[in-house]
């Protein structure tokens, strides 16, 4: 799972970008259960504006299914930016990539998850 998610992260991050007129989106990927190494919401990157981000989370979300397919996870649907999985032992996963702006911290607000697919 640790080489899946760094893999998706690693592409996501390079799509960074500054402030525009637009404002800063913040990528976060919400995983539920939570892992020992990302926590229920783990950030992954910046961009220009929400479509960029929006782009960013699709392409996280697809590099993140090849990267799990690859790792011998089953069980794996995709679609768009949300998918759901099984780790090795058997247990169910699901994750979604989703924009907020740079002025909100999922982690620190009272933000309500995104519903389980």
């Amino acid at each position: 799972m640790l080489r899946a998610m760094l893999a998706a992260l690693a592409f996501v991050l390079a799509l960074g970008g500054c402030a525009s007129r637009d404002g800063v989106w913040v990528g976060w990927m919400h995983i539920d259960p939570p892992t020992d190494r990302y926590g229920a919401w783990t950030p992954f990157g910046t961009v220009n504006n929400l479509d960029q981000c929006k782009l960013a989370g699709i392409q996280g979300a697809k590099a993140l299914e090849e990267s799990l397919r690859r790792d011998g996870y089953t069980d794996i649907v995709r679609t768009d930016n949300t998918w759901t999985a099984r780790f090795p032992d058997g247990q169910k996963f699901w994750g979604q990539m989703i924009c907020l702006p740079s002025t909100v911290d999922p982690r620190t607000t009272s933000a309500t998850p995104p519903s389980k697919p």
